[in-house]
């Protein structure tokens, strides 16, 4: 199960994004804007309900306002450029610093997928032109 956003915006298309893709876009820092993020017990999360009482994790119809979807667009782009330098840190260490770090937990920061990265992308570039969306 996905999430469709679909724009206010008739001249632009819905935009999809994957079942773990959109969740983790919102608690890397999307989330924040719109009143959402990761709660205390593992894959649970908090959120402030639009004026129908919808979230934005149930594919029920949450509203993002046109201010807010450009915020979130803001947000994405810098969340795509601080991975991606994590990526390229991550790639210039040897094999045995690698295996150092994931030795130690949560310590050190391992690199986000290059298809979570590449849909952020896009998602900044849709968001920015969707005039606000809601999310099916």
């Amino acid at each position: 199960m996905g999430y469709d956003f679909v724009p206010r915006n008739k001249d632009l298309e819905a935009f999809y994004l994957g079942a773990f893709s959109w969740p983790w876009m919102l608690d890397a820092g999307l989330g924040l804007v719109i009143g959402t993020g990761p709660a205390t017990k593992p894959g649970s999360y908090i959120f402030h309900p639009d004026e129908k009482g919808r979230s934005p994790r149930n594919n029920d119809g949450y509203r993002v306002s046109a201010s807010d979807a450009k915020k979130m667009a803001d947000i994405a782009e810098g969340i795509v450029f601080v991975e991606r330098y994590i990526g390229e840190e991550w790639a210039e260490l040897s094999e045995d610093q690698r295996l150092s770090w994931e030795r130690r937990g949560d310590l050190y920061r391992k690199p986000i997928r290059k298809d979570f990265l590449d849909k952020a992308e896009q998602f900044a570039v849709w968001a920015r032109q969707s005039k606000g969306f809601r999310i099916w």
